[in-house]
C-alpha cells in the first residue's frame, strides 16, 4: 500500500507542480507584466544588439553541437555535423512535446540508439555531455555565492532564499539526475544487471582520453560564455549595459532555476532569474520585464523553429 502511494505521489506531484507553476506563469504574464510599456519600448530596441544576441545563441548551439560531435567521434558514431546542429535546434521542442523529464535528452538517446545500435553509447553520450555542462556551471558557483552574499544588498528574505537554494543545490542536482529519463532507460533495459562489463568498457573510453574530456569541457564552457553574451546583448538592446562579469556570475542561478520541474518545458524559469538579476542592478521594472520577455520570445522562436524542422525531417 505504501509503495503504491509513493509511486502515485511520484507521478502526481511533478505534474501538480508543473500545472501550478505554469498557471502562475500565465497569471504573471497576464496581470503582472506591463504590456503597454513593453510594446512602447519595442520600437526603441537596438536592432544591431538584438541580432548579436541571436548570433550569440546560435554560437551557443554551435559549441553544444561541437561537444556532441566530439563525443560521438570518441565512441565511433558518425553523424554529420550540420545534421547534429539541426537536431540540436529540434531538441528543445521535445521538452514540450514529451511528458517525460528532459525530453531533449530522450530525443538524443533515440537518435544515437538508432544510429549506433548500442543502447549503452546512446545513454552515456547525452549523460556525459550533461555532466560536462554542469561542471562548467559548478566551476562558476563559488564566485556566484561570494558575489551575491557579499556584494549585493539582499534583504533578509532574499538572503534566506538564496542561501537555502545554495544548501539545497546538491539535492537538486541529485533529483535532476535520478529523475533523468536516460537513467530510467538504463534501468528498463537492465544494463546495470546484465551488461555491466560492457558498460564499464564504454566508460573506459572517457578514462583513456583525458584530452577529449578536456576538449568537451572547453566546448561546454564556451557554450556558457556564448549564452552570457546573448544575455549581455539582449540587455544592451534596451540600452542596459551591465558588466559581462555580472552575467557570468549570475549564470549558475539561471541554469539551476531551469533544473526544477516548475513549468511546462521550463518556460519562464530562466526569465524569472534574468528579471531578478536586472532588478538587483536597479534597472527599472518595465525595462527589466522587457529584457526578460524578449529573451522568452527568442527562446519560443527557437522552439517553434525546432517544431518546424522536426515535422519536415525526413
Amino acid at each position: 500500500m505504501l509503495k503504491f502511494i509513493f509511486e502515485l505521489l511520484k507521478k502526481i506531484l511533478p505534474l501538480f507542480f508543473k500545472i501550478a507553476g505554469t498557471g502562475y506563469l500565465i497569471y504573471y504574464l497576464g496581470f503582472k507584466v506591463n504590456w503597454p510599456s513593453f510594446l512602447a519600448l519595442l520600437p526603441q530596441v537596438n536592432i544591431v544588439w538584438l541580432l548579436l544576441a541571436i548570433a550569440g545563441y546560435l554560437l551557443k548551439i554551435f559549441f553544444e553541437t561541437a561537444k556532441w560531435f566530439r563525443l560521438n567521434k570518441a565512441f565511433a558514431i558518425e553523424i554529420n555535423f550540420l545534421k547534429l546542429y539541426r537536431y540540436k535546434i529540434i531538441g528543445p521542442a521535445f521538452d514540450l512535446l514529451t511528458p517525460v523529464p528532459q525530453g531533449e535528452d530522450v530525443f538524443k538517446f533515440y537518435l544515437l540508439e538508432k544510429t549506433s545500435g548500442n543502447i549503452g553509447k546512446a545513454v552515456i553520450i547525452p549523460l556525459f555531455s550533461k555532466v560536462m555542462g554542469l561542471s562548467g556551471i559548478m566551476a562558476l558557483l563559488p564566485f556566484t555565492i561570494f558575489y551575491f552574499t557579499e556584494k549585493l544588498n539582499l534583504d533578509f528574505l532574499q538572503q534566506i532564499l538564496f542561501k537555502g537554494a545554495v544548501v539545497l543545490l546538491p539535492l537538486l542536482l541529485l533529483l535532476y539526475f535520478f529523475g533523468n529519463s536516460l537513467l530510467k532507460i538504463l534501468y528498463r533495459y537492465n544494463l546495470f544487471a546484465h551488461n555491466w562489463p560492457k558498460f564499464l568498457q564504454l566508460l573506459s573510453v572517457l578514462k583513456e582520453s583525458p584530452l577529449m574530456v578536456l576538449q568537451v569541457f572547453g566546448l561546454g564552457f564556451s557554450a556558457h560564455v556564448s549564452f552570457v553574451f546573448t544575455l549581455y546583448a539582449l540587455a544592451a538592446a534596451f540600452s542596459v549595459y551591465l558588466p559581462f562579469s555580472y552575467w557570468l556570475v549570475g549564470l549558475p542561478l539561471i541554469y539551476v532555476s531551469a533544473m526544477a520541474p516548475i513549468t511546462a518545458g521550463g518556460i519562464g524559469q530562466k526569465e524569472a532569474v534574468i528579471l531578478f538579476l536586472l532588478l538587483q542592478q536597479s534597472v527599472a521594472l518595465p525595462v527589466a520585464q522587457s529584457v526578460a520577455l524578449l529573451h522568452l520570445c527568442m527562446m519560443l522562436g527557437f522552439v517553434i523553429s525546432g517544431f518546424i524542422l522536426y515535422f519536415f525531417e525526413e
